[in-house]
């Protein structure tokens, strides 16, 4: 009996285009290595599941080492440190895009803004960083505040609405 392939969902975290396949992709078609998987479609196409390792009762019982038990397996899971896959909901299935030239240009928009302000930190903190990298210890201030705004950069990298990353992005340049 061949086992049906599951509709797996991923996202580009560079375009932000959901994309639906049946095998695992590693680069998006905007040139992005960077996916995120969403989950996959089982039973239910409106929603989308994923697995994770549980523990079969509660881990009072399956890590118990005494003979009392009283929960709802009635001592089947008792002490065997049992652990199974279930799935859970993730979410709504989101719509998949086919490649279009609307998320190339998402794509360039945000690799053009991230180049401008990986420029910007390199000008304001390059001696700083240099000397850090060389194992020199810089005054804690100026550490700080280096890591304070890579935090930050990170932080707006990581939104998932290319509106709100655009404009973040373009504070951050104008700060």
């Amino acid at each position: 009996m061949e086992t049906q392939k599951k509709r797996k969902y991923f996202k580009c975290l560079i375009c932000l285009t959901p994309m639906v396949t049946e095998d695992t992709i590693k680069v998006c078609f905007c040139g992005g290595e960077s996916l995120e998987y969403m989950g996959y479609v089982h039973r239910d196409p409106r929603v989308l599941l994923d697995e994770r390792t549980a523990c079969a009762c509660n881990t009072l019982c399956t890590d118990a080492a005494g003979p009392c038990c009283n929960c709802t397996c009635g001592g089947k899971n008792h002490g065997t440190h049992r652990y199974v896959q279930i799935e859970y909901v993730k979410g709504s299935v989101p719509k998949a895009v086919k490649a279009d030239q609307k998320a190339l240009d998402r794509a360039a928009e945000f690799l053009g803004l991230v180049e401008a302000c990986e420029e910007k930190i390199k000008f304001q903190y390059g001696p700083s960083i240099a000397k850090m990298e060389q194992g020199v210890r810089v005054d804690y201030s100026t550490w700080l505040e280096i890591r304070n705004t890579y935090r930050t950069f990170l932080k707006i990298q990581a939104f998932k609405i290319h509106s709100r990353r655009v404009a973040e992005l373009k504070k951050f340049l104008a700060a």
